[in-house]
């Protein structure tokens, strides 16, 4: 695992007790330095970051929605994400499992170092002048870059991506002159995996908007095939 921070105890504590759990990880092989970098990896509801985190020995901080990391607001987001959906759970349970829930998470989450990304009150810059300063730190950002708005693919459940790791990669790279790799993940539930991919870098070249667009569907192209490739094996079981 990557140092140049002291590791949370509650990052500790998580790997370690969730040790049973873990996936598998490929192209470890492909990692070329211990930061900074920017990780991507597809969500899966909770389970792209619970294995992430857990499999990959890697010392991330992962963007979070602000609202997982708000007791306030963290039992309504629960609710409506994951209690009822996940748990078919609703009414006066639902909302004391989701506040249950949330106050161990809350912790967690701000213990362990993630960036609250708020998009919904309009701080998302917030969330990127922390992560700037842990990319400056030579930290390593995990990102999950799904837009659950728009076309779901079929096959693998990917949703197209946000620009946010490449507008991130961007900004970096102009203020320290220096390229930050971006290492494609995919996490295949079926297959108990996580693949990584060899970077990938945002060209500065023929403009910001350019350059963003590409670097989003180069990543989105990259992250289905590392899915397709673990969903072969598992096809074969």
């Amino acid at each position: 695992m990557s140092h140049g921070h002291r590791v949370p105890l509650v990052y500790r504590g998580f790997r370690f007790f969730g040790a049973p759990f873990r996936f598998h990880v490929a192209g470890l092989e492909n990692i070329q330095g211990s930061g900074p970098a920017i990780y991507t990896a597809n969500h899966l509801g909770s389970l792209g970051p619970i294995q992430a985190i857990l499999s990959v020995p890697v010392r991330f901080y992962p963007w979070v929605v602000a609202e997982m990391m708000d007791p306030a607001r963290a039992p309504r987001y629960l609710y409506d994400d994951f209690i009822v959906p996940e748990l078919h759970l609703d009414g006066r349970a639902g909302i004391a499992v989701a506040t249950a829930i949330s106050w161990v998470s809350v912790r967690m989450l701000r213990g362990a170092g993630a960036i609250a990304m708020d998009s919904n009150r309009g701080r998302i810059i917030d969330g990127f002048r922390r992560s700037l300063e842990l990319l400056a730190e030579g930290q390593n950002v995990l990102i999950f870059p799904e837009n659950d708005q728009g076309q779901v693919d079929a096959g693998t459940g990917l949703y197209p991506f946000k620009p946010g790791f490449a507008e991130l990669c961007t900004i970096h790279q102009r203020a320290s002159r220096k390229r930050v790799p971006i290492y494609p993940m995919a996490v295949h539930a079926g297959a108990r995996q996580i693949a990584i991919d060899s970077p990938m870098f945002v060209e500065d070249g023929k403009g910001r908007r350019q350059d963003v667009e590409r670097a989003c569907a180069e990543l989105r192209q990259r992250t289905l095939s590392l899915y397709h490739q673990l969903d072969a094996p598992s096809r074969s079981v």
